[in-house]
This record gives structure tokens, C-alpha cells and sequence, in this order.
């Protein structure tokens, strides 16, 4: 990172790599609406938030379990916090919430309808729609949304069933 000393901001520079300190590959960043950026830090595999010159590790890691990330490619944040975190080594995205915890996972490895090939990115929009590059199939899988936690009807996910479905793909 770079942020121009006029902004209030500071400069971090490269070659720190190291968790909470530098980054070692980043390759995609957000922007959430607490003004902070967050970075995805594929070798690292984490999502580091940004601001005030602190980076502070807030998902992922390489070899924790079900939360872990093995190569991170894409971050993109609802309103609220909850982070849609693109994997290409696990072939899906997880979802975690503001406080970091683990929501659960949409997509997956194949070749049918909402499966996923070296996803590289992400964006959400304001009508719970989730737009995944799916690089290895040359095309961009749309997916529905269905929890919401803005109140929306529909907010609830029953227990076991997938957070996500396909509605359509180019």
C-alpha cells in the first residue's frame, strides 16, 4: 500500500510479507463502508483489514480448518461486514460474518451449473446478487444470495441448506 501523506494516511511498503505486518501476493482489495480496505493476501491466504497504517489479519490463515483459506482471489463486503472471500484453491467462496466467523461456503469444484473453476473474483449488488469470475470456465456465474442481514425479507437460511444458489451463468 501507498496512501499519500496528505490523506492522513500512511505509506506501508513492500517486501514485509509476514502476517500483520506486510503483505506476501496481494492481489485483490475492497473497500468497506468503515472506510477501511481489505486485502486479499493470497499467499498468506487472509483477508487483512487496513486503516491508520495497522493491518490486522481478519480471516483466513493458511491451516485452520473449515475457516481457512488456501488461495484467496477475490474480496468483496456487504454494507453490514460480512465478507465474501473468493478461493481458488478450495474452488468456492466462503462467507464470514462482521466478527469474523465462519458463515458458510457457496460453489465448489465441477463442471454443472453454480460450480466453480479457479474463481479469480468478486462483486456483490445492492439486490443480493454475488458475481463470481470463474476463470477456469471462461464465464461468470451469478448467484443469489439468500440470507440478508439488512432486515430484507428472506434473511434466514434454514439450517444445512447452501447460503447461495445459481440463478444464472454467461
Amino acid at each position: 500500500f501507498h496512501y499519500l501523506p496528505e490523506q492522513g494516511l500512511v505509506e506501508l511498503g513492500p517486501g514485509r510479507g509476514e502476517v500483520g505486518s506486510g503483505f506476501n501476493f496481494p492481489i485483490d482489495v475492497t473497500l468497506g463502508d468503515d472506510g477501511a480496505a481489505y486485502v486479499c493476501d493470497t499467499l498468506n491466504g487472509v483477508i487483512s483489514r487496513v486503516k491508520g497504517g495497522a493491518i490486522t489479519p481478519v480471516v483466513g490463515g493458511l491451516g485452520e480448518g473449515g475457516a481457512a483459506l488456501v488461495r484467496p482471489k477475490g474480496v468483496a463486503i456487504e454494507g453490514d461486514g460480512t465478507l465474501h472471500v473468493v478461493d481458488a484453491g478450495m474452488q468456492h467462496v466462503q462467507v464470514y460474518g462482521p466478527a469474523g466467523r465462519l458463515l458458510g461456503r457457496y460453489g465448489g469444484p465441477g463442471d454443472q451449473p453454480g460450480a466453480l473453476a479457479l474463481p479469480a473474483g468478486i462483486c456483490l449488488d445492492d439486490d443480493g446478487h454475488a458475481f463470481v469470475a470463474d476463470s477456469g470456465h471462461r464465464r461468470v456465474q451469478v448467484y443469489e444470495l439468500l440470507w440478508r442481514s439488512d432486515g430484507l425479507p428472506g434473511s434466514a437460511v434454514p439450517p444445512g441448506e447452501p447460503p447461495a444458489v445459481p440463478i444464472d451463468s454467461a
